[in-house]
């Protein structure tokens, strides 16, 4: 008798456990078009969600399609939170991709030139205000790994963590363990 409750109070504590950890709460990593996405932010789990009052956007988005350059690929994540006025999201650009594979955003940042940018990620958040804006770049480093890129049925899964530096200043903000599975428009 006192094995199986003992048993019984390790797989308890077990499951209490595993409902507490952040990353139970993403979503799971697939790759079939269902508009998903979430990652831990400094540890904690960040999920898309809601929409402004006045837009119809899916606060997971995406966007495959030529440029100049090759090819591009925009991801969008969002998170509104209306009552409080207060979102954050996250942004991320590749350029010249074709293929699954694992890309590097390292380069400074330069959204003012349009198609012609490097790649980059973002991660933007009001508290209403001042809105803070942090980016990857030389020294804030990060990866997004493209597992599916299917430009016919329009899908893009994969995964990324990024190091964002504050837009001129010195903090710095830690994502991990983010994932996505994206229906891309055209």
């Amino acid at each position: 008798m006192k094995t199986v409750l003992c048993a019984g109070a390790i797989v308890l504590c077990l499951l209490t456990g595993c409902e507490k950890d952040p990353f139970n709460r993403l979503p799971n990593a697939t790759q079939k078009g269902k508009n998903t996405a979430g990652f831990l932010l400094e540890g904690e789990a960040w999920l898309p969600e809601g929409k402004f009052l006045t837009s119809t956007r899916n606060p997971v988005s995406g966007f495959w399609r030529k440029t100049p350059r090759g090819s591009s690929l925009g991801l969008s994540f969002l998170q509104v939170n209306s009552a409080k006025a207060r979102f954050s999201g996250v942004d991320i650009y590749l350029v010249g991709i074709r293929q699954p594979g694992t890309y590097s955003l390292q380069q400074e940042p330069d959204i003012n030139l349009g198609e012609r940018r490097q790649g980059y990620a973002s991660f933007f958040i009001s508290q209403p205000a001042p809105s803070i804006q942090y980016y990857t770049g030389p020294t804030a480093p990060g990866t997004v790994t493209i597992t599916r890129l299917d430009t016919i049925n329009r899908i893009a899964s994969g995964t990324f963590d990024l190091t964002l530096l504050e837009d001129g200043g010195t903090r710095t903000v830690r994502i991990t363990k983010g994932r996505f599975d994206v229906r891309l428009a055209d």
